[in-house]
């Protein structure tokens, strides 16, 4: 192989690294200050919500993630 071919390899495989170590967003439950109905995101909506529980691992805020255990 050349070294042109070997560099290009190189940088994508660099390149999509970041993407295979990151770990997905969690969900929360958002709740609105006006009319207290409940919607499940993993980004805030924006003004007039708030956080209302979670993290989740699911879409539909169903399952809670478990908090990590802790070592003595």
């Amino acid at each position: 192989m050349n070294k042109t071919l070997c560099g290009i390899m190189l940088l994508c495989g660099i390149s999509l690294l970041p993407e295979v170590m990151s770990a997905p967003a969690y969900w929360y439950k958002w709740q609105s200050i006006k009319t207290a109905k409940t919607i499940c995101k993993q980004t805030e909506p924006g003004p007039g919500w708030l956080r209302h529980s979670g993290p989740y691992l699911d879409g539909g805020c169903r399952t809670l993630r478990k908090p990590p255990s802790v070592q003595p």
